[in-house]
């Protein structure tokens, strides 16, 4: 990878850790949103007295049928949340790994100091 390169991708990651942060922080909503609607959904059907079962194994199983369609979508959403934030550390581990390069190398179009890069500026 060129100098140049290395500075680019440097400066581009702080938008693209941002945005996966976005991104698992409405992933986490979501997953949470569905657990509510899980919650509500059984709510109703005990009160409705669709869940009959005469022993705990039958009314889980009656649980799963009022829940299935939830059910499935939070899985989908927890995959999804998982797969964020492996993104997310793969992208701070990008991070981590470009600014060491750039603090070894001796190069002063690359090499950024802590507080040059705290302050978003470079001499």
């Amino acid at each position: 990878m060129k100098k140049q390169a290395v500075v680019e991708r440097l400066l581009s990651l702080p938008r693209e850790i941002e945005g996966a942060e976005t991104e698992l922080l409405w992933l986490h909503n979501k997953v949470e949103e569905i657990k509510e609607e899980i919650s509500r959904l059984e709510a109703v059907a005990f009160g409705e007295g669709k869940i009959d079962g005469t022993n705990e194994q039958k009314r889980k199983a009656q649980l799963r049928e009022v829940t299935g369609e939830e059910r499935k979508r939070l899985h989908e959403h927890e995959q999804m949340n998982v797969l964020a934030r492996i993104k997310l550390n793969r992208l701070h581990n990008e991070f981590k790994a470009l600014r060491s390069v750039s603090l070894l190398v001796s190069d002063e179009d690359v090499a950024f100091t802590r507080m040059e890069w705290e302050e978003g500026t470079r001499s």
